[in-house]
């Protein structure tokens, strides 16, 4: 939504002693959003819904894109 941050789970990661990666934000129509949520909230499908963030999620159609840098490392005091 507009009014909120994009918000995301990091499911699998290939540890290569990065402290930083690059990930890229996009905007999707609400019907990709709406079936995005549903197979989030089946927590019965877990192995698909991995299998769709991992594999199926560049097909959905994209646009308003950037960048973001975002951190690795632990912050200190959590």
């Amino acid at each position: 939504m507009d009014t909120n941050p994009p918000e995301f789970e990091l499911i699998k990661y290939n540890l290569e002693e990065k402290k930083e990666t690059t990930v890229k934000i996009c905007r999707i129509d609400n019907e990709n959003y709406a079936k995005i949520e549903i197979l989030r909230g089946r927590k019965e499908v877990k192995k698909e819904m991995e299998e769709f963030f991992l594999n199926g999620i560049d097909d959905i159609d994209t646009y308003d894109c950037k960048e973001k840098i975002i951190s690795l490392e632990q912050e200190s005091g959590s």
